[in-house]
C-alpha cells in the first residue's frame, strides 16, 4: 500500500471515529465513554445489586460490579470533571436494566479542581 491510500485510509478511520462520537455524546472523539471503562470484576471496591435500590453515591475513580440476578458487569468511573450523575442505562450491557439507576459520581477526596 502506498503512502496515499495509507493517509486516505487514516483520514477515513478518523473521519469515522468523529463522525460516531458526534452522534453519542457520551462517547470521547477516540470513541471510550465520558464515564470510564468496564474492568475486571476482580478490580472492583464495591458490589451492587440494582433491584435492591435506585441509585449508589460514589467517587470519581472507584470501580464498581453491578449485578441483576445473574447478569453482572464491572465499571471504573473517570468522569470528566470528577463529577457526573450516570444513568446506568448508558454504560451498562443492552437489556441489563430496565429501568433509571442513578450512579451518583463525585469528586474523591485525592483529585484537585473538584
Amino acid at each position: 500500500m502506498n503512502a496515499s491510500a495509507r493517509a486516505l485510509l487514516l483520514s477515513l478511520s478518523l473521519l469515522a471515529a468523529g463522525a460516531a462520537s458526534a452522534h453519542n455524546p457520551d462517547l470521547l472523539r477516540n470513541g471510550k465513554s465520558i464515564y470510564g471503562e468496564t474492568v475486571e470484576a476482580t478490580q472492583t471496591q464495591l458490589r451492587v445489586d440494582v433491584t435492591k435500590q435506585d441509585y449508589i453515591n460514589i467517587d470519581d475513580g472507584q470501580s464498581v460490579t453491578f449485578s441483576n440476578g445473574s447478569k453482572s458487569f464491572s465499571w471504573r468511573f473517570d468522569v470528566l470533571h470528577q463529577r457526573a450523575r450516570v444513568d446506568l442505562r448508558r454504560i451498562a450491557p443492552a437489556g441489563f436494566v430496565d429501568r433509571p439507576f442513578i450512579v451518583y459520581v463525585s469528586p474523591n477526596e485525592w483529585q484537585r479542581g473538584g
